[in-house]
């Protein structure tokens, strides 16, 4: 996915081109924040822990919302009422 060279660590390179394939665009001040953010160890590279311990709970979350709201389309305000009506 966004490991190119298949060596079990994300480059800074390698997330900036993952970042720019999904149309992600970050000043170099954001990337700085970013970064500093998810690198823990700040030794340049990203370890799959250090991936999963960004990823994990945005995941949780994601997994926790769909429960909530199961196939609720937010795009129909008659279902999004409905649905607060029922809980």
């Amino acid at each position: 996915m966004l490991d190119d060279n298949g060596d079990g660590v994300l480059t800074i390179k390698e997330i900036k081109d993952g970042m720019a394939f999904h149309k992600i665009k970050l000043t170099d001040d954001e990337w700085a924040v970013f970064l500093k953010q998810i690198d823990s160890n700040s030794d340049g590279v990203l370890t799959m822990e250090e991936w999963i311990a960004v990823m994990k709970p945005r995941i949780s979350v994601a997994i926790d919302y769909s429960k909530i709201m199961g196939d609720l389309k937010i795009d129909d305000p008659l279902i999004l009422e409905e649905k607060v009506l029922d809980l």
